[in-house]
């Protein structure tokens, strides 16, 4: 079985922000939380980059369990665009 690892790079991109907003938000003080959501629009940011290198290819990975193709590209845009939005819009109330 072989990795296509441009074609999961979006995922993993997106979970090690997870997990890296997780670990900031742990060792922040609660004054200084605020600073999570920079870095969670980074991450989403570089997700949603990853997933525009993307477009118009068809990719499967993990034996055809895992494919990769315009509605997928289509779909990961939306939401990831409605994630910038969400963010950008909830600043104000991260800083607070």
């Amino acid at each position: 079985m072989t990795i296509d690892y441009h074609a999961i790079a979006p995922e993993l991109i997106l979970s090690g922000t997870i997990v890296l907003v997780l670990v900031v938000d742990a060792f922040v003080k609660t004054k200084h939380s605020w600073v999570t959501m920079p870095v969670a629009l980074a991450g989403v940011v570089a997700t949603l980059v990853a997933t525009l290198t993307l477009v118009g290819q068809e990719r499967t990975t993990f034996d055809g369990m895992f494919v990769v193709d315009n509605f997928t590209v289509l779909f990961q845009t939306f939401f990831l665009g409605v994630a910038i939005v969400v963010l950008l819009i909830s600043y104000r109330y991260f800083r607070d």
